[in-house]
C-alpha cells in the first residue's frame, strides 16, 4: 500500500503581512498561533488511496507584502479510477469513474495584519484567533475559539448553518439576526480594532470563548 504524502513549507512573514490561502480541494485547515515570525504549512495529501499524490501541487506566491498560498491537483480529468469507497469529503464522479480526495492542513500562522482562507468543503478549525482575518467555507464548519479580550468586530454570515456560541451576548454592542433565510451576527470584543469575518453557504459556525 501506498502511504499519504506529506508537503510541508515554510515562509518568513513580517507583522504587516497579508496571507490568502486559497484551498478548494481542502477536507479540514486547522490554523494555530506562531510562536515567532515564521508560517509553517503541513499539508497531508492522499489522492486515490494514495495512487495519485504526486499530482498534488503547494503553490507559494511571495510579495513584498503579501503572500498567497493555493493547492492545484493537476491532470483530474486523466487520474480519476473505477469507483470504490469514498474517501474524504472532496469526490468526483463521472461515467463510473471517481477522483477522491483527502487533503488536510495544519498551518501555524504569525500574528499578521490580516489572513484570509477560502475553501469548497473543508472544515476551518482556528485556535486562538488574534489577527484580522476573513474566513470562508461554503459547506465546511468554521470552529473559532476567540478571546473576550482579543478587541475584534466579528461579523458571521451563514444561509442555511447554524451558529453556535458560548460567549455571552451583550444587547449593547452585539447584534443577532436568524431568520429563514439565513444569519446575520455580529459580535464586539474589546475595542473591535480588528475585523473578522465568518462566512458559510450551509456549514456550521461554532465561536467559543477562551
Amino acid at each position: 500500500l501506498n502511504a499519504q504524502s506529506i508537503v510541508e513549507k515554510q515562509i518568513t512573514l513580517k507583522p504587516t503581512a497579508n496571507l490568502n490561502l486559497k484551498l478548494d480541494f481542502a477536507d479540514s485547515i486547522q490554523i494555530k498561533q506562531s510562536k515567532d515570525n515564521t508560517l509553517r504549512v503541513k499539508v497531508t495529501v492522499n489522492i486515490n488511496e494514495n495512487q495519485h499524490n504526486d499530482k498534488y501541487e503547494l503553490i507559494t506566491n511571495e510579495g513584498s507584502q503579501s503572500v498567497r498560498i493555493s493547492a492545484k491537483i493537476h491532470d483530474m480529468e486523466s487520474i480519476r479510477v473505477p469507483c470504490k469507497n469514498r474517501v474524504g469529503s472532496n469526490y468526483n464522479y463521472h461515467d463510473g469513474e471517481c477522483l477522491t480526495m483527502d487533503i488536510s492542513y495544519i498551518i501555524e500562522v504569525p500574528t499578521i495584519e490580516n489572513l484570509k482562507i477560502e475553501t469548497i468543503n473543508g472544515d476551518i478549525i482556528i485556535d486562538n484567533a488574534q489577527s484580522a482575518m476573513s474566513i470562508n467555507s461554503i459547506s465546511g464548519f468554521i470552529d473559532m475559539s476567540i478571546s473576550t479580550k482579543a478587541n475584534s468586530d466579528l461579523r458571521i454570515e451563514t444561509v442555511t448553518g447554524g451558529v453556535y456560541t458560548n460567549h455571552e451576548f451583550n444587547k449593547g454592542n452585539d447584534h443577532f439576526n436568524g431568520n429563514p433565510s439565513g444569519t446575520d451576527a455580529r459580535f464586539k470584543f474589546g475595542s473591535g480594532d480588528k475585523s473578522i469575518k465568518l462566512t458559510t453557504i450551509s456549514g456550521d459556525i461554532y465561536l467559543r470563548k477562551i
